[in-house]
């Protein structure tokens, strides 16, 4: 059979969902080929690959355009099989029953991707199937994959194909990982672990052996020169497996890296050790500037003087730092959003980011918000739209979107301070703010944080991509409540 995975779009980061289904269904002598929505114009993709299933992987900012997509697809290709599964699906399960989908897979999909697929083949009833859900009827989940050895390695094949952009970038993405111990209640990943209680351990770290195989077969045949670990959190500390990791990375690989890690797990010997190994960047985030607000709102449980000592520690090292911070949470005031711009300041990262907070349906504070009537309107197209909560005046929005916008610099240029801070405050969100943003999170990222190499033209024509999707035009022109 062939498989047509559909994704919304393709930015800089491998998506490892759909490679690690294409290469189980190409274990079992299945193809696979690839449609992106804002790319591609997926009926003609159907027509001439002639799919035999597609399969939708859906965040759920994105949650529209696949809805869309479903109906025009049946409407027509009645008989066509459209499977769908990610983030949404899972903590939506839902929509199968309104939607134009024939199944959706919620949870850790791999083993239920396989079984589905065998079924299908086979012309079985396939709603029987754990982390299955149809119209017919909605099945339990199974436990969690023991052991992440034993899947094959994600096919790359799938998305660095001739013509695409990530086949001629120097960054390679690899997932070490799976799961989060943490519980913070604007992740989905405590969601997850709900979900998951007594179905298997939660965080499944791969073999080192397993992980550099994986990097050494990728380099062999796409080249890079850096690599950019995706797991929610690289490591937990110095361990066994991060000391055998050090000494054979080191050894067998020695390039660059990126990854992510909490300011709590930060200390010396950790430090160290990352950047022995080869650790360039990290992903940190400060989360919001009131002690109060990250510890009974957000349960990020870590002090001001902690936060501090632990950027102290990383950028004392020579590591860069990008560290988020979250505008809009639910109850904030405008001092509380001053006090995220201040400990900013305080820990000095080299890419200072600033979100909005978005009340994604099933994640613990997204609850919150709904269960109080705070949510206004549709969710947002991306983490940095306008607030959808009704506790927020026009100008607390207004300031909102501004620090988004003007925060970094801000951040990177203290002394600018009291010039930016009169803009933000009293100057209405406007396209001039949104290009200086658009530039300078270009102009960070690619120097301090991830050191993406590509030719001149490329480089522009990814650059307008993203420049035209942060600035919509109906951004500029919507009234704004």
């Amino acid at each position: 059979m062939k498989i047509l995975y559909v994704v919304k779009d393709m930015s800089y980061i491998e998506l490892h969902g759909i490679m690690q289904l294409s290469a189980l269904s190409k274990q079992r002598g299945h193809k696979s080929c690839l449609g992106i929505i804002n790319e591609h114009d997926i009926l003609k993709v159907i027509e001439k690959e002639n799919p035999d299933i597609v399969a939708f992987s859906m965040l759920t900012l994105d949650a529209s355009s696949f809805e869309n997509l479903a109906r025009d697809i049946k409407n027509k290709h009645k008989n066509l099989t459209i499977i769908a599964g990610g983030p949404h699906a899972t903590f939506n399960p839902e929509i199968v029953d309104t939607w134009e989908v024939d199944a959706i897979i919620c949870g850790e999909g791999d083993d239920a991707f396989v079984d589905f697929l065998n079924a299908a083949e086979g012309g079985h009833d396939y709603s029987d199937i754990k982390n299955l859900h149809t119209k017919a009827k909605k099945n339990p989940l199974r436990p969690l994959i023991d052991s992440l050895d034993k899947l094959p390695f994600p096919d790359r094949e799938l998305v660095y194909f001739e013509g695409g952009h990530l086949l001629n970038l120097n960054v390679r993405t690899f997932m070490t990982s799976r799961g989060c111990a943490y519980r913070c209640t604007y992740c989905f990943n405590n969601k997850y672990n709900m979900l998951y209680r007594n179905k298997g351990k939660i965080f499944r770290k791969r073999s080192v052996d397993n992980v550099i195989e994986e990097i050494l077969k990728v380099k062999e045949k796409y080249p890079f020169d850096f690599i950019r670990f995706g797991d929610d959190n690289f490591i937990y500390g110095v361990d066994k497996w991060m000391e055998e990791f050090s000494v054979k990375y080191k050894k067998m690989v020695n390039l660059p890296f990126y990854c992510l890690i909490r300011p709590n797990l930060i200390n010396n010997e950790v430090v160290r050790l990352l950047r022995s190994t080869g650790c360039h960047s990290i992903g940190m985030s400060i989360e919001a500037g009131s002690e109060s607000i990250r510890e009974k709102i957000l349960k990020r449980g870590m002090t001001d003087e902690e936060l501090m000592k632990a950027f102290d520690i990383v950028q004392g090292s020579g590591i860069k730092v990008f560290a988020n911070s979250i505008a809009g949470i639910p109850f904030a005031t405008i001092k509380d959003e001053m006090k995220s711009i201040e400990l900013a300041i305080k820990c000095k990262p080299a890419y200072p980011n600033f979100t909005i907070f978005t009340p994604f349906p099933g994640v613990e504070l997204s609850d919150v918000a709904y269960k109080n009537n705070l949510v206004n309107g549709d969710l947002p197209q991306r983490t940095t739209d306008r607030s959808v909560l009704n506790c927020f005046t026009k100008k607390e929005k207004d300031i909102q979107e501004n620090i988004v916008t003007l925060g970094p610099l801000i951040v990177r240029f203290p002394f600018l301070k009291l010039f930016i801070l009169n803009l933000i405050m009293h100057l209405p969100p406007n396209r001039l703010f949104r290009y200086i943003w658009v530039v300078n999170k270009g102009y960070l990222g690619s120097k301090y944080i991830w050191p993406i190499k590509m030719a001149f033209l490329l480089k522009i024509k990814l650059f307008l991509k993203s420049f035209l999707f942060e600035i919509p035009e109906k951004r500029i022109t919507e009234t704004r409540r």
